[in-house]
């Protein structure tokens, strides 16, 4: 068996070997290189099409509300998966971000983490039309909170929060991070809740869906 193996590949190395040498003669030198050049760009071109159409429809499509509602002691997010797949290890992260004037003109940014009673979300559903009616509470859009009080750190100037949210593409795997800046208090709204749905505006606590 390995002596049948061994004269296998022999005759498959001499095969190509006189295939190539055929070509040789048979294709001038120049046109060989024109093909082969024409192939190889045409191949980079398809290749970077294709990448640039999984890197815009094949990674998370999260949108997140411009507004913080605040219901009692707590700050509450709302973020809506707007893709038609799945959203897998959905992180959360909430900071303060506070600049630090130096002389010169020059000016950094101190970062402070702010505490949120639920960071991680191992799946949030897909958002599709034909699922509607049998998800009756929405599940692709989700709402989190923090029971630190934001207003004084809104208040001051220069001052904003930046909310970041970090998701995986259900079918590809590709992972991306959404930003949310939070420049001022109007953006805090008291005694509300957030409307239905896909909806990211806000309604009055006492009303009704």
């Amino acid at each position: 068996m390995k002596i049948k193996g061994k004269f296998i590949a022999i005759f498959g190395i001499i095969l190509l070997t006189a295939s190539f040498w055929f070509l040789i003669k048979t294709v001038p030198l120049m046109e060989m290189v024109e093909l082969f050049l024409i192939h190889t760009i045409i191949g980079f071109i398809v290749a970077f099409i294709f990448l640039l159409l999984l890197l815009r429809f094949f990674r998370p499509l999260i949108e997140l509300s411009s507004f913080i509602c605040k219901n009692g002691d707590k700050y509450i997010f709302k973020i809506v998966n707007k893709s038609i797949y799945h959203a897998f290890d959905c992180k959360f992260e909430l900071f303060l971000m506070e600049p630090i004037h130096h002389t010169g003109g020059h000016t950094n940014i101190k970062i402070t983490p702010i505490s949120l009673k639920i960071s991680n979300l191992t799946f949030l559903p897909r958002n599709r039309v034909k699922d509607h009616e049998n998800d009756p509470y929405s599940q692709f859009a989700h709402t989190f909170f923090t029971e630190e009080d934001l207003a004084p750190s809104l208040s001051a100037n220069g001052t904003y929060l930046e909310l970041h949210i970090n998701a995986r593409h259900g079918l590809t795997g590709l992972s991306h991070t959404f930003k949310q800046r939070f420049k001022n208090e109007a953006i805090i709204k008291e005694n509300s809740k957030f409307c239905f749905g896909n909806n990211l505006g806000t309604m009055s606590i006492n009303e009704a869906y």
